[in-house]
């Protein structure tokens, strides 16, 4: 890959064979008798490239098209440029490097906001309906606030279970004189009584829709939504070079957020599930507390 950086910006050049065609280039330049002008260019290559110095000629895959101040252009490689220009040829390889960076930055905004209608009719289209995302945020919401309607020692068990990121509905209930004894015998100990036990019944499919990573209202509206209306005013020419980097990195992003946020809605979709959002009554023992989340789940979801 070559780019050279002529009248009209930063251009790519497909072949070698242009830039042995630049005027006044030259594969034996003795950098005794020149003096460095500036970077022109810059090229990466699969195939190794002998330095254009006359006292080098080093094969290199990465390198730079420099011109001189009387005239004769060639092909330096980093470590040849810093060896025989010193500190000069450092700083504009770094100043180079940051215009090509700062280059590619803008076209690649100015690419994305060309298709950026398109994202966000994509993102709109997965926040509607009963199985869209605002739908599924606001009903998850119901089980993790204590305001919501949801039981408060639902909420709880709930809150806990995304803590701990475990799925296994755990129902603790005591245990049988026999069962006591038992477990005595294992542990070689005197166990209180009643003493009580953990029991698995089962799983919560789609718990990490409810992890703070996984949040929404965050990726859609905050991210993706404010992102856009922000790309839709920035000015591409004129903004800094930390402000583009950033923005350059988001547009390159947006697609894999949105097929993130998809597969998140799919979670909500299985978590919100009547038949499996029932399943935490049976880690009730308490009957009356059973019958308010039963409820609670049949009006609500």
């Amino acid at each position: 890959m070559i780019t050279l950086n002529s009248d009209r910006g930063f251009v790519k050049v497909e072949s070698w064979k242009d830039i042995e065609e630049l005027a006044g280039f030259t594969i034996n330049l003795d950098p005794k008798k020149h003096e460095l002008k500036e970077i022109i260019g810059r090229y990466i290559f699969k195939d190794y490239i002998k330095c254009g110095l006359s006292n080098c000629h080093t094969p290199h895959g990465k390198g730079y098209i420099v011109s001189t101040k009387s005239g004769p252009v060639t092909n330096i490689g980093h470590n040849c440029g810093k060896n025989h220009f010193d500190i000069e040829f450092d700083q504009l390889s770094k100043s180079f490097e940051r215009d090509i960076a700062l280059h590619n930055y803008r076209e690649n905004i100015g690419s994305f906001l060309i298709t950026s209608s398109f994202y966000k009719e994509e993102v709109d289209n997965i926040r509607e309906g009963e199985l869209g995302a605002d739908n599924l945020f606001k009903k998850s919401q119901l089980l993790t606030r204590k305001t919501s309607g949801c039981p408060d020692y639902v909420v709880t068990h709930i809150l806990k279970m995304v803590r701990s990121r475990n799925p296994n509905l755990i129902r603790v209930r005591e245990a049988s004189e026999s069962e006591t004894e038992e477990l005595e015998a294992i542990q070689n100990k005197k166990l209180p009584r009643p003493y009580h036990i953990e029991e698995n019944i089962g799983e919560l499919k789609g718990l990490p829709f409810l992890y703070d990573e996984n949040n929404l209202r965050k990726l859609i509206v905050v991210d993706l939504n404010e992102g856009l209306k922000f790309l839709s005013d920035l000015d591409i020419d004129n903004g800094d070079f930390k402000e583009l980097k950033y923005w350059s990195s988001w547009c390159s992003d947006v697609e894999r957020k949105i097929e993130n946020i998809k597969s998140i809605v799919q979670t909500g979709i299985t978590l919100l599930n009547k038949n499996n959002l029932l399943q935490l009554k049976e880690v009730l023992i308490d009957h009356e507390q059973q019958k308010e989340y039963i409820q609670f789940i049949t009006k609500n979801m």
